[in-house]
């Protein structure tokens, strides 16, 4: 009940909120016109794409939820207040000014760099998504707060005077190295595919940190709560702590999982340490003797270290510890698994000459086994038409597609199955059937082939994954439309597609290859 209850003040809160008001300049359609915005006044885009500049002089900015935000350019003169409620694509970035703050209510989107100026504000609201595609370095007393999905494609960093907080319930996802030399509050839970260099940092994790190759805390104090796990890739992969660190376990359920260990600052507090392979002790371990456990799974020798000078406290035990894979540690710190659940980024059905199929996809398969299709003729009493099993083996994809064999209904949606059996729903979308446009690629991926039962002009538009327009054609539909794919795009692998008609439009990413 209580669960219910938050998904329901969450979900009637973004409502509210999803609403721009008080505008003193409103856009409705696509057009690329510069703004100055000065105190008291605010742009609301509520509609089109917008492609021009915006300066800021403490005014404010309201991306609708039907708008395509791709500014040129964000000059930020002052302060000012950007809530977005609609799609923000930018291909370029922007600086932040002290007194500047972003939230992000749906999609934010940013291909270039975030430079943090001055002690600027982003927050990620839940269950939203933020992607940062360039490094970005958060200094200058600024900060970034997470409460939904964050994807750091190059890295995140944390200079002295930045913050960055992962809400509870929210994941980070950073491809590239994790740095944090300011301050990291961890709720949630982040992964790590580079390193993991704490740098004289105020650091606390009371969820859950997955890193996939080095943990290095070089300096400052770290506080451990939860789960810190390295990933045996490699088996090389090593959690280190240098001199003039410390390493905190705040409770007995505090867990420290890897590889390779070695300390040479100094380990105090509870909890757990289980090492794989090679372990080193050359600090303080357990002198506050407040009960820690360490177990080397490949000990050599009588002693607990495999190299150890001085010895760990007397206090310190060797007792047989669980194994705690990457799927444990993302969902043991919340009985919220829905909470926790994976959010939807695309659903779609079309039309193929051998039935309809059904396309999703997800920000992270890792916590589901299985997917359900559902289709209705009525928009709320549901059947399942087709399941997806998730192997969750390494080569899982985050896309699927499930063909069906029911025809004859109007509405669909996918149903998630969370590996401890909660159960979640993607939105409900109509279909289009039979009378609706639905794209579909054939001969070698080199054709389009656009079904319309209505004879109408169309505009046929590709943008790349970063949302920067690769072509634009217009055609003339009829009962069937094959139109030939630029030599010139098959090149990009992946695109994002988007027809429209004076009366429908559909966007769909698809694969090309040459």
């Amino acid at each position: 009940m209580r669960i219910t209850i938050l998904l329901l003040l969450l979900c009637c809160n973004y409502i509210v909120k999803s609403q721009c008001n008080s505008c003193t300049i409103t856009v409705n359609t696509s057009t690329n016109t510069n703004y100055s915005l000065s105190s008291g006044q605010k742009l609301c885009i509520n509609g089109g794409t917008y492609t021009g500049n915006i300066d800021f002089n403490g005014g404010s900015l309201c991306v609708g939820p039907a708008a395509i935000f791709r500014a040129g350019n964000l000059n930020f003169n002052g302060t000012g207040i950007i809530d977005n409620y609609g799609d923000w694509l930018m291909t370029g970035g922007f600086n932040l000014a002290t007194g500047v703050t972003i939230n992000n209510y749906k999609r934010m989107d940013i291909g270039g760099n975030i430079n943090f100026n001055g002690a600027g504000v982003i927050t990620n609201a839940f269950p939203q998504t933020l992607i940062l595609r360039q490094q970005v370095s958060i200094g200058n007393s600024g900060s970034i707060t997470n409460n939904g999905f964050l994807f750091a494609n190059a890295g995140l960093t944390t200079q002295s005077g930045g913050t960055y907080i992962n809400a509870t319930n929210s994941k980070t996802y950073i491809n590239g190295d994790f740095n944090v030399g300011g301050t990291n509050s961890n709720l949630g839970y982040i992964r790590i595919k580079g390193n993991v260099n704490i740098n004289g940092a105020n650091v606390s994790n009371q969820c859950s940190y997955l890193a996939e190759r080095d943990v290095n805390i070089n300096g400052g104090t770290f506080t451990n709560a939860g789960f810190i796990l390295t990933v045996n890739t490699t088996g090389t992969e090593i959690f280190r702590l240098n001199g003039g660190a410390t390493l905190v376990g705040s409770t007995t359920f505090a867990v420290v999982a890897a590889p390779n260990f070695t300390n040479s600052g100094t380990v105090t507090g509870r909890g757990k340490y289980k090492i794989k392979t090679s372990t080193t002790n050359q600090g303080a371990f357990g002198n506050d003797a407040l009960g820690i456990t360490f177990f080397d799974e490949s000990q050599t020798g009588s002693q607990m270290f495999d190299a150890q000078s001085p010895s760990p406290h007397s206090s310190v035990n060797r007792n047989p510890i669980l194994n705690y894979d990457s799927n444990y540690v993302k969902l043991v710190c919340s009985s919220n698994a829905a909470l926790l659940a994976n959010k939807f980024i695309m659903l779609n059905a079309i039309t193929k000459n051998t039935g309809p199929e059904i396309i999703w996809e997800i920000a992270d398969n890792n916590n589901n086994k299985k997917y359900d299709v559902e289709v209705s003729n009525n928009g709320y009493e549901f059947v399942t038409v087709g399941t997806t099993i998730n192997t969750l083996t390494a080569t899982n994809t985050n896309s699927y597609t499930q063909r069906i064999t029911a025809n004859n209904f109007t509405h669909y949606r996918v149903k998630a199955t969370t590996l401890t059996d909660n159960i979640y729903y993607s939105e409900t979308k109509r279909y289009a059937g039979q009378n609706g446009m639905n794209i579909f690629i054939v001969i070698n991926n080199k054709e389009l082939v656009l079904d319309r039962a209505v004879k109408e002009k169309a505009t046929i538009q590709v943008y790349n994954l970063q949302g920067v327009q690769l072509h634009k054609a217009n055609i003339q539909l009829g009962n069937t439309y094959t139109y030939p794919i630029p030599t010139t795009l098959l090149q990009q692998q992946q695109c994002i597609l988007s027809v429209s008609t004076p009366t429908r439009k559909q966007v769909q990413k698809i694969v090309l290859s040459n």
